[in-house]
């Protein structure tokens, strides 16, 4: 509800829309800075894990966010002769009923990335696709088969 009066509703719209404009920029800002704080600390996990990570991002994260932190850490970290792999995984909601359910990114090397894709969908109590080092999907499981999918990602490796 708006308090102004009529003929300040089209200022007092424009006013709300430019707010709206600059609040999004910030949102936008503070998500490439936090890619860039949790991409370090993805690299730190691929150096000490034989080139694999796991990681968890938590609740209402989108695809966009872990192409975004992908982008950012095969970028600038790893070649294609490093071999990196990599899973994300992020559940769609926060309330106790949803936590379980979400999407997953597995992006990296290519032969490995379209070996097990499919088998960690499965895990994870859902579907999905992809090809050339790159599978995403989504699934039902996504908390309580985190680490039987963490543990099968390094005994395939």
């Amino acid at each position: 509800k708006l308090s102004c009066t009529e003929d300040e509703i089209t200022e007092r719209v424009q006013s709300l829309l430019e707010d709206k404009k600059v609040k999004e920029k910030e949102v936008k800002d503070l998500k490439e800075k936090l890619c860039k704080i949790q991409a370090k600390e993805i690299r730190e996990e691929l150096k000490h894990n034989d080139n694999i990570a796991v990681v968890d991002l938590g609740y209402n994260i989108d695809m966009g966010y872990m192409t975004m932190l992908s982008n950012e850490v095969l970028g600038t970290a790893a070649s294609k002769e490093d071999d990196a792999t990599i899973l994300f995984v992020g559940s769609s909601g926060d309330t106790a009923s949803s936590q379980e359910d979400g999407a997953f990114l597995l992006i990296g090397n290519n032969k490995f990335v379209d070996k097990i894709g499919k088998d960690i969908a499965v895990m994870f109590g859902g579907r999905g696709g992809g090809k050339n080092g790159k599978f995403q999907g989504k699934g039902t499981k996504l908390r309580s088969a985190f680490n039987e999918v963490k543990d099968f990602m390094m005994k395939m490796k």
